[in-house]
């Protein structure tokens, strides 16, 4: 790699990074914002379940966009360190993926939260009840962590850390949680669409 495309690819990185913290500070703002006027909304008469959820999102949000900039800081200090000792090349691999990887399923979970809003929107336009929807939700986010957990432990303590067979997996379970999410926001989204138009 020559010295101006080193010199290229960490400006991008320094601009990645500004651009996740900032939108993590600005997603922060906006919940501490709703947190701090949650009596003022609700003398509005506003939906006490909307504004819970809102907070959840923004959290989530906020969450992704740091684990995001800290990964890229820690993958380029990380690559000077390993740039260094070559024989630790498959542990950098693992580090990298897992680095990349983790900020992406805080961002499925934030994506389920907003999926949760919309099936709750439109039970609530059929005049519907649905009190395990909620619970549901929180145990499924808790397989998909428990797996992904499993997956790097797994990966890293049998033999040796195997960047391949950890990227394979998670790249199953992010692609399947990812898909699954865009179906329900799919299917539940043209339902409260076309509910909302009758």
């Amino acid at each position: 790699m020559s010295l101006e495309e080193v010199r290229r690819s960490s400006l991008l990185a320094g601009l990645d990074v500004l651009l996740f913290f900032s939108s993590s500070l600005l997603a922060t703002r906006f919940w501490l914002e709703t947190r701090s006027r949650m009596r003022e909304f609700r003398r509005l008469h506003l939906d006490r379940d909307s504004l819970t959820v809102r907070c959840l999102f923004l959290q989530l949000l906020s969450a992704a966009n740091a684990l995001r900039a800290f990964g890229i800081v820690l993958d380029a200090n990380l690559r000077l360190i390993f740039e260094r000792h070559k024989h630790h090349l498959a542990w950098r691999r693992w580090l990298d993926y897992l680095s990349s990887s983790l900020p992406t399923l805080l961002w499925s979970s934030m994506l389920s939260v907003l999926l949760l809003y919309i099936i709750e929107i439109y039970h609530k336009s059929q005049l519907q009840r649905a009190p395990l929807l909620r619970p549901t939700f929180a145990f499924l986010n808790g397989i998909f962590y428990l797996l992904y957990s499993t997956f790097a432990g797994l990966t890293l303590h049998l033999s040796g850390p195997t960047y391949k067979d950890f990227r394979r997996m998670v790249y199953f379970l992010l692609a399947g949680a990812h898909a699954g999410i865009a179906l329900g926001i799919l299917r539940y989204g043209l339902g409260l669409a076309w509910r909302l138009r009758q």
